[in-house]
């Protein structure tokens, strides 16, 4: 197992939790 990959998957990971708390926050307005 190499570690670049679980740490690519953990930055997508946090990327698209990211995106979908703003959606929230900008469709809440």
């Amino acid at each position: 197992m190499s570690l670049g990959i679980i740490d690519r998957d953990f930055d997508r990971f946090v990327l698209s939790e990211k995106v979908v708390f703003i959606n929230k926050v900008v469709n809440s307005k």
